[in-house]
């Protein structure tokens, strides 16, 4: 998958941050491969179970947790050379401030990778009926423009931009007949492979239909000086 190669490339041999970390998910395939790696979630749960994991996966020595907001990290200025957060950024109220907080972390040269959620989408419609419906997790993606300004606010610089998810993924059987658009039937199409990249990528990459993709993917730069 794309999101894993791209982890390995940016994580070998660095001091690595995992922003709400959830289960672990995406750490297993850095053991070894990383200097060292932190993971961090508000969430006790789901760090004993994201532990559990890497525990069975013999991993020692490299790996840590701690129970945090994504907002306000616990850890002292320039602590890391890699910081990335996927799949749940958009779940963060003020999601600026763990951007800013993001770039606070980061050693001077170094790299982060955000999975950013922009509310105007068609993902954050369906995603806030399935909310307000079915108690599904709430969303607090901003607007394209405001992920920008909060971007370089925080003094980051965009390396890489890829957008996806012009339609969304999914959403439950009343959703999908109130909004067809979210049936499978119009979304299949968009998981086809062209030229070696999903139609949703190069889709939802042009300049006019970006600023209403759901998901935007920002490899970013801290600058080496200030």
């Amino acid at each position: 998958e794309f999101r894993m190669r791209l982890l390995r490339e940016r994580c070998e041999g660095k001091d690595v941050l995992d922003l709400c970390c959830g289960s672990g998910s995406f750490l297993i395939d850095l053991l070894g491969r990383a200097k060292s790696i932190m993971g961090l979630d508000f969430s006790r749960q789901m760090i004993e179970v994201a532990a559990s994991r890497l525990r069975s996966a013999n991993s020692f020595g490299v790996v840590g947790f701690v129970e945090g907001d994504a907002r306000s990290l616990p850890f002292a200025d320039a602590s890391f050379d890699v910081v990335f957060s996927l799949a749940s950024l958009y779940h963060v109220p003020d999601v600026q401030q763990a951007i800013a907080e993001t770039a606070r972390v980061l050693r001077p040269g170094g790299v982060a990778i955000l999975d950013l959620g922009n509310s105007r989408s068609l993902a954050t419609l369906t995603g806030a009926m399935s909310h307000r419906f079915y108690g599904w997790a709430k969303s607090y993606a901003i607007p394209y423009d405001d992920i920008l300004d909060a971007i370089s606010k925080a003094g980051l610089a965009i390396e890489q931009h890829h957008s996806f998810q012009i339609l969304p993924l999914f959403g439950p059987r009343l959703v999908q007949l109130l909004l067809p658009f979210s049936a499978s039937l119009f979304k299949y199409p968009l998981g086809l492979m062209v030229h070696g990249r999903l139609l949703d990528c190069i889709i939802s990459g042009t300049p006019l239909l970006r600023r209403f993709a759901f998901r935007h993917l920002f490899v970013l730069r801290k600058a080496k000086h200030g």
